[in-house]
C-alpha cells in the first residue's frame, strides 16, 4: 500500500465542475485539497477529449449556460475565463420549410419581450401560437412555492390540464424541456418544468440569452489548477477512487482508498461522482450509517448522444452552416452547433467544416451502433440544412465522431427531489465529515453545470463550517433570478 497522503488536506473525488466549484472555493480560502480526478483533464462529463481519429480536442456534449445560471458565471469569473464564453441574443429554429424561425428579445419589458419575435415564427400556426400564449399565462400563474406543491406531477400532463394540444407540446414546449431537463415532457416532474420555463425563458428580459464557450470546455477548467496548487494544494489525475474507508461508531470517513493503493487521509471529504459512483464507494453498512446514501439506487439515469461531423465543403465553397446553432423540432436530432471551419493542416479533418448534433433524452438511440447513429444524424442534418439554412448538399462528410454518454444525468421525475441527497450532513443519521456535491444532490435545479456548480460551492462552505473557518466575508450563495416587476403584475 502507498504511503497516506498529506492528512491536513481536505479530499475532493471528482473533477467535474462540482468538484472544481468546491476545491476552488476552498483553496480561495487558504484550505490545501487534494483534487482525485478518473479522467485525464479536469471537467467530467462536462469536459472534453482526444479524438484518436484525427488528435483533435473535442468536448464530451455541447453545455449551454444561461443567464439564470449565476452560480457557473461566478465560479466562471473567479477562474477568470469569463470572457471565454459568448452569448447570444438571438436563438434560431428551424421552421421545417428550409428557412429560420429567430426568437430575440425587444425593448418590451419582460415577460412581453419575446412576444413580437414568437408572433413571427412561421413554423407554428396562428392556433399555435394562440395556445402557447395561453399556455406561457399559464405559466406565469405558479409562483416559485405553487410549483414545488406539482412536483407529483408530469410537466407534460401540468400542460395537458392547462387547455395544450399534443401538437403544440410536441413542437414548442418539447424541444425547450428536454435540451434543459434531458427527459421528455411526460417523464419530468412539473415544477422543473415550470422552472426551467420561467427561469429560462420569462422572468426578465436576458433570461433566455444562451452562452457558449469559445473553447473545448477543458481549457476553461484548466484555470482551476493553479488555483488549487497555490494554496498548497494538489490535482491528481488520473486517478480513481476505489473506495470510502469509514468508521461507522465515530460516523466518519478515515480515507480515499484509489486504485493504486494510496490511502488519502483528510479532516473532511468532498464526494464529486455521480450518485452511481459513489454508490461502487459506499458499502452497505454507510447506508445504515448515512441516511443520504439510502435512496441513491432510486435514480434514474437519462442518456445524451452528441455526434461531431466533418464536412467537406462542395465546389463553390460554401459553409455548410452559418448560423452558430440551430434548433430542430420534430426530429431525432434536436439542436446543431457551428464549431466552425477546422484550420488548414496534415489532419483528417483541414479545411473541413465542424458541426455538432446532439440528442437529449436519447434512450431510443442507446442499442444502436455508432455507424447507425452516425448515418441517421447525417441523413437529419442534410435534410435540414437547405435552403436558407444551410449548404449540405454537395458537402462531403468525411470523419464523424459519436459520443454516447448513457448516464450523462439523472432524469427529473415526478417526486425526485424526495431521493435526491442533502449537501451537507445533517442529524444523526449522516456521516459527519462527508459533504456530497454533483447536478444529482439536492440544489432545486434540474441536471444542469448550474445545479453541479452550487453544489459544490454549497458543499465547500460545509467544509469551512466544519474546520471552524470564518465564513462572514464570503459573498451569498447563489440565487435565482428574481422576476422582473411587469411578470410580478402579470402573474399576481
Amino acid at each position: 500500500m502507498a504511503e497516506s497522503g498529506n492528512g491536513d488536506r481536505v479530499v475532493v473525488i471528482g473533477g467535474g465542475v462540482a468538484g472544481i466549484a468546491a476545491a476552488v472555493r476552498l483553496a480561495e480560502e487558504g484550505i490545501a485539497v487534494t483534487l482525485v480526478e478518473s479522467r485525464p483533464r479536469l471537467g467530467g462529463r462536462a469536459g472534453s477529449f482526444e479524438d484518436p481519429a484525427t488528435g483533435e480536442m473535442i468536448d464530451n456534449c455541447q453545455h449551454v449556460l444561461l443567464r439564470a445560471c449565476t452560480g457557473l458565471m461566478d465560479l466562471y469569473r473567479r477562474l477568470k475565463v469569463v470572457k471565454q464564453v459568448k452569448w447570444y441574443h438571438e436563438l434560431y429554429f428551424a421552421d421545417g420549410q428550409g428557412g429560420v424561425d429567430v426568437l430575440r428579445g425587444d425593448d418590451l419589458p419582460a415577460p412581453l419581450h419575446l412576444v413580437r419575435s414568437l408572433l413571427g415564427f412561421k413554423g407554428m400556426s396562428w392556433s399555435e401560437k394562440w395556445h402557447v400564449a395561453r399556455g406561457v399565462l399559464s405559466v406565469m400563474q405558479v409562483s416559485r412555492r405553487g410549483r414545488w406543491l406539482l412536483e407529483d406531477e408530469t410537466f407534460g400532463g401540468w400542460l395537458r390540464s392547462v387547455g395544450q394540444p399534443e401538437h403544440v407540446i410536441k413542437r414548442f414546449w418539447e424541444p425547450i424541456v428536454v435540451s434543459a431537463c434531458n427527459a421528455l415532457p411526460d417523464e419530468t416532474s412539473a415544477s422543473y418544468g415550470l422552472k426551467t420555463m420561467q427561469d429560462g425563458l420569462l422572468y426578465n428580459d436576458q433570461s433566455y440569452e444562451m452562452g457558449l464557450s469559445l473553447l473545448p470546455l477543458v481549457e476553461l477548467y484548466d484555470a482551476a489548477i493553479p488555483v488549487i496548487e497555490a494554496a498548497g494544494g494538489e490535482v491528481l489525475r488520473p486517478k480513481v477512487c476505489k473506495s470510502l474507508e469509514i468508521d461507522h461508531g465515530a460516523k466518519r470517513v478515515t480515507a480515499a482508498m484509489l486504485n493504486d493503493g494510496t490511502r488519502l487521509e483528510g479532516p473532511a471529504f468532498v464526494s464529486a461522482v455521480p450518485w452511481d459512483r459513489l454508490e461502487a464507494m459506499t458499502d452497505e453498512a454507510a447506508k445504515e450509517t448515512d441516511a443520504r446514501l439510502s435512496r441513491l439506487d432510486q435514480l434514474e439515469a437519462s442518456p445524451i448522444v452528441g455526434v461531431h461531423l466533418y464536412f467537406r465543403p462542395g465546389p463553390n465553397g460554401d459553409a455548410v452552416m452559418e448560423l452558430p446553432h440551430l434548433v430542430i423540432r420534430e426530429k431525432t436530432v434536436q439542436w446543431i452547433f457551428n464549431k466552425g471551419m477546422e484550420p488548414d493542416g496534415e489532419s483528417q479533418t483541414a479545411g473541413t467544416h465542424h458541426l455538432h448534433a446532439v440528442i437529449s433524452a436519447a434512450e431510443a438511440l442507446m442499442p444502436m451502433s455508432a455507424g447507425e447513429i452516425e448515418e441517421l444524424v447525417e441523413r437529419e442534418v442534410r435534410e435540414v440544412l437547405v435552403g436558407d439554412v444551410g449548404r449540405a448538399a454537395g458537402a462531403e462528410l468525411v470523419h464523424a465522431r459519436v459520443v454516447k454518454e448513457k448516464r450523462a444525468t439523472f432524469k427529473p421525475v415526478p417526486g425526485v427531489d424526495r431521493v435526491r441527497p442533502a449537501v451537507s450532513p445533517v442529524g444523526r443519521l449522516c456521516i459527519s465529515n462527508l459533504f456530497l456535491a454533483g447536478d444529482w444532490v439536492s440544489t432545486g435545479w434540474p441536471a444542469t453545470m448550474e445545479g453541479a456548480a452550487r453544489s459544490g460551492d454549497l458543499a465547500a462552505r460545509g467544509v469551512l463550517g466544519l474546520l471552524n473557518r470564518d465564513v462572514s466575508g464570503l459573498p451569498e450563495p447563489a440565487t435565482d433570478p428574481r422576476p422582473a416587476m411587469l411578470y410580478r403584475v402579470i402573474s399576481g
